[in-house]
């Protein structure tokens, strides 16, 4: 079975192109319709089968459904609803980061300012508790030697395919702590950045407050194994908020806002942040 998947894996692309036939358009629709609507009613059965629907979601998602708001609004609805429903670090909530990360890259700049969308935006990047359940998410996404083998290989693959779309690619500047560095994920901080840029620069500034709030929290909290997990994802989440409100705060008066969110965060936990994740 799993030389099968892997076979099956190795070859599938379905995304659609200009030069689609209208028959296959249609074809494809109707798919991502039918798997929709298997995780926004109760048909979606047990946590396999809907990770395996949230694997075909990912793949499916192009530019065409980037310039689909009502379709965009579905995919982000359903994405956001596994990450503050899912238990953190479990498959499904991986994979409705991965499945944000691939929308939020393809979606088309119409759809980023159609008011409907722009709506479910706000209502969970400017809420408390999902704000809390993404970071804990990023910092349980973090891979340990100790939950390595902790699923089986065809979870495990799908996981690495997860990973590999949250944020999408970067291929420049090489850094030193790389795309699969286990202490610092640059995708992290692109998928905070990209997740930020959806809102009004009016609101961006309420939304880096509550993800820096969790991050302090986060930041401060006594030792624990998973402390370098946390820091971690505390760093790469203020990454991703300084790079999405200084390239939105432009101007003297604007550019003072946004150092008046960064540097107080910095000034509270710069001191406990533990030494090999403050190169980062």
């Amino acid at each position: 079975m799993n030389a099968l998947w892997e076979g099956f894996r190795a070859c599938f692309d379905f995304e659609i192109g200009p030069s689609t036939k209208a028959g296959v358009k249609k074809a494809h629709r109707e798919c991502l319709d039918h798997l929709l609507g298997l995780l926004e009613g109760e048909g979606g059965g047990e946590w396999k089968r809907r990770l395996t629907i949230v694997w075909f979601l990912m793949h499916m998602i192009g530019d065409e459904e980037g310039r689909d708001a009502e379709l965009a609004g579905r995919l982000w609805k359903v994405g956001c609803g596994l990450v503050e429903s899912e238990m953190e670090g479990m498959p499904l909530q991986r994979a409705a980061l991965g499945m944000l990360g691939r929308l939020t890259k393809v979606l088309d700049d119409g759809v980023k300012e159609d008011v409907g969308f722009k709506g479910l935006v706000e209502a969970r990047m400017c809420d408390a508790s999902f704000c809390s359940k993404l970071v804990n998410g990023l910092a349980a996404a973090h891979k340990s030697k100790s939950t390595r083998e902790q699923w089986s290989k065809g979870v495990g693959t799908m996981l690495k395919d997860f990973a590999a779309k949250c944020g999408g690619t970067q291929t420049f500047p090489s850094l030193r702590d790389s795309l699969i560095s286990y202490t610092f994920k640059i995708k992290h901080v692109m998928l905070i950045e990209r997740m930020m840029s959806l809102l009004d620069r009016s609101i961006r500034g309420k939304a880096a407050e509550l993800l820096l709030v969790k991050c302090k929290e986060m930041a401060l909290m006594p030792p624990t194994e998973d402390q370098v997990n946390q820091h971690c994802a505390a760093a790469e989440v203020f990454g991703g908020v300084c790079k999405s409100l200084l390239g939105s705060y432009q101007g003297v008066e604007n550019a003072e806002e946004a150092w008046g969110i960064m540097l107080p965060f910095l000034e509270d936990v710069l001191e406990v942040i533990q030494t090999k994740v403050r190169g980062s």
